[in-house]
C-alpha cells in the first residue's frame, strides 16, 4: 500500500508465534477474581466470540501499523488494496491477545491507549468487518467492538490500523 494523504507509516510490528490457548480463558469480560477484563459490545459477543475456535494458537506475525491522520471510511482505506488484508478471527484474537499481553494496562506499546480505537480488518463468513480494541481512559479495560464496513461513521484521525504483511515460517 502506497502512502495517502490520509494513512501515516507508523512502521511494523513483529509478534513472535502465540502459543495455544484456551479462548474463553483469555477473552472473557471477567476473570476469576470476578475482576473486569474486557468490555465486548454486543456485536462483538454475538459474532466473534462464536466462531472462534475453542484453543486458537498462531505462526509470528509482521503488521503494519499506520496511523489516520485524516478521518476516513473503512471502504476508503480497503479500497487502497488489490487483495485487502486481513486477519482470520482466530488469527486475530491471537495477535491481540499478543498485544494486549506485551503492553500491560496504560503502558505505551504498540497500542493506543489513549482513548482512540486500534483497528483490524477481520475476515467473517465470507465478508470483512471491523474489529477494535479501545483502552477506556476512564474505566481503565479495554473495549472490544465490531462493526460492518462503514456501520460506524468515519475512522476518528489518530486512530491505529494493522495490517497484516507476512507470516514467518
Amino acid at each position: 500500500m502506497e502512502e495517502s494523504l490520509f494513512l501515516q507509516d507508523m512502521g511494523t510490528v513483529s509478534l513472535g508465534a502465540c502459543r495455544t490457548f484456551i479462548t474463553k480463558d483469555f477473552f472473557t469480560e471477567c476473570n476469576e477474581d470476578y475482576i473486569e477484563r474486557f468490555i465486548f459490545c454486543r456485536a462483538f459477543k454475538k459474532k466473534i466470540i462464536p466462531v472462534a475456535s475453542t484453543t486458537i494458537k498462531a505462526k509470528a506475525i509482521l503488521l503494519k501499523r499506520r496511523k489516520l491522520i485524516g478521518p476516513a471510511y473503512d471502504s476508503i482505506i480497503l479500497a487502497k488494496f488489490s487483495d485487502p488484508p486481513v486477519l482470520s478471527v482466530d488469527s486475530f484474537l491471537a495477535y491481540l491477545k499478543k498485544l494486549i499481553s506485551n503492553q500491560p494496562k496504560i503502558k505505551e506499546g504498540n497500542l493506543l491507549t489513549n482513548g482512540y480505537p486500534n483497528i483490524f480488518f477481520v475476515q467473517l463468513d465470507g465478508r470483512i468487518v471491523i474489529v477494535d480494541a479501545v483502552w477506556s481512559t476512564s474505566l481503565l479495560i479495554w473495549s472490544l467492538r465490531c462493526f460492518e464496513i462503514d456501520e460506524f461513521s468515519e475512522n476518528l484521525k489518530g486512530a491505529f490500523v494493522f495490517f497484516p504483511i507476512t507470516t514467518k515460517t
